[in-house]
């Protein structure tokens, strides 16, 4: 991707605003990529393993994703402006133009990317710059032959940094993830909260903070995440409820249109 285009069609990493300065720009948007990517592995993981007596639906499984069952733009909060993107992959999504990264420890860069597995993926993202930031909200679907149970890397990965480099500059990033406490989130879902702080060596502060909700629904594992990236490592927190209600709305939404599907 150029420095300043437009990521194309599929990507997971939407930006959307004005122009900046060039150099300070190229880094923002991998800094973007980085933060929306690590979150997305992050929740894919958590989905949990079930048995059939623990399904939430008595329906059958679905086999085939379509745009049918993927929530509308409408879905989302103050839905108008900002940059959408929704679609069907027919695969899992691999970003060809990652930066550069380092994870320590290492065992927890599997929470990088999309099960292997994958076989059909469906995404709706709606992305917006507010004052300080970027805030992204996203619903993401997967068809996986197997349920991925990785909880036994939480444990080890609720505090972990990562280290990417790009055009010679260097920004490491302190990463914790926890429980996230919400009403409304299904019994079999599975809530976390991540933030991170940046220690990055130019100047450009960033923090990442994204709530998450993930779990799987008649074989589709289902991740929906609200996601912030500002400039201000102090930055007022006080639209984090407002962010978490909107996110377990639009997840309650994603699975109320899976129990329609046929």
């Amino acid at each position: 991707m150029a420095p300043g285009g437009v990521p194309p069609y599929g990507a997971p990493w939407p930006v959307p605003g004005p122009p900046e300065p060039k150099p300070r720009k190229v880094l923002w948007l991998s800094l973007a990529a980085v933060a929306v990517v690590v979150i997305a592995g992050l929740v894919l993981v958590l989905g949990g393993r079930f048995a059939a007596e623990d399904k939430p639906s008595r329906k059958p499984d679905i086999t085939n994703l379509s745009s049918e069952i993927l929530v509308e733009r409408s879905a989302f909060p103050d839905p108008s402006g900002g940059k959408w993107i929704s679609g069907v992959d027919s695969a899992g999504d691999t970003p060809s133009d990652m930066p550069n990264l380092t994870v320590d420890p290492p065992e927890c860069a599997d929470f990088y990317s999309s099960p292997a597995s994958a076989t059909q993926t469906a995404t709706a993202t709606l992305a917006k710059f507010q004052p300080g930031g970027l805030h992204t909200m996203r619903v993401r679907l997967a068809l996986t032959p197997d349920h991925p149970n990785l909880k036994r890397f939480v444990e080890k990965c609720k505090t972990f940094t990562q280290t990417f480099e790009q055009g010679g500059r260097s920004v490491t990033t302190d990463i914790q993830l926890e429980p996230l406490e919400a009403d409304g989130v299904p019994p079999w879902a599975v809530a976390t909260v991540i933030t991170s702080a940046s220690k990055a060596t130019v100047r450009l502060p960033i923090s990442i903070t994204a709530s998450t909700i993930s779990g799987y629904y008649r074989g589709v594992l289902v991740v929906a995440t609200s996601n912030d990236i500002g400039l201000r490592p102090d930055a007022d927190d006080s639209g984090d409820a407002t962010h978490t209600e909107d996110l377990v709305r639009l997840f309650n939404t994603q699975i109320e249109k899976l129990e329609a599907a046929p």
